[in-house]
This record gives structure tokens, sequence and C-alpha cells, in this order.
């Protein structure tokens, strides 16, 4: 999986690094722009969890797009099955919440729905 760098803007001695060189960038960037250093174009996005603001190569925006279409599929998903389920909402939240936090920390990077199994569910 390609390591993404998450900007955190609230977060002042971090700066904006290009995806590509590393060069540091004067702000955070809002849109496509191309780096002084190195001449190569970068996406900015707004993470869909996070919603820091990430610096992505088009390769990186293109599976991080589908990383984002799929969780939003996932969630709803999840989400309609809770009126189907003897299940209350918050409960499922935090069954997942909790699943996906043991997940993340066990690989040392975002787990997915589809990896995930909730006992009693």
């Amino acid at each position: 999986m390609t390591e993404i760098n998450v900007i955190t803007p609230k977060v002042e001695e971090q700066k904006a690094r290009c995806p590509y060189c590393s060069f540091e960038l004067e702000k955070t960037p809002t849109r496509k722009q191309k780096c002084k250093s190195c001449g190569k174009e970068f996406l900015a996005r707004t993470h869909y969890l996070t919603k820091n603001k990430i610096l992505l190569t088009e390769k990186e925006a293109s599976i991080y797009d589908e990383q984002k279409d799929k969780y939003y599929v996932d969630k709803s998903l999840i989400d309609g099955l809770k009126g189907y389920i003897n299940i209350d909402s918050n409960e499922v939240d935090n069954l997942v919440e909790k699943t996906q936090e043991e997940l993340n920390a066990k690989f040392g990077k975002v787990a997915s729905f589809k990896i995930m199994k909730i006992e009693g569910v």
C-alpha cells in the first residue's frame, strides 16, 4: 500500500510536503498544484475520516478515491443493516469503531470494513 503524506493543519510545526520529492511547501495546498522543486503535479484532498489535508500523487489519489468510495459503500450497508438487526445503532457504531481501532493497531494501517468480523452481529 502506498504511504500517504497526512497533513494536520492545526499543528503548526508539521509542514506540507510534496508527495514526490518531499520539498517543504510554504502553505498547505487546497487543490491540484505543481511542486516548485520537482515540477510534478500533486493533488490535495481532505481525508474522509480524519478531515486532515493530504497531498497525493496521481496514483495515490486514484487509490485514495477507491478506498473512500468503498468506505462509504460499506458504511451505507452497515447503516442499512442497523434497522434490520436487533441491536442498538450506537452499539453497532461502537463495535465497528472498536474493531477498526484494534485492526489499525495490529496491522499499522487503516482497516477496511471488508476484513472486520464483529462478534455477535
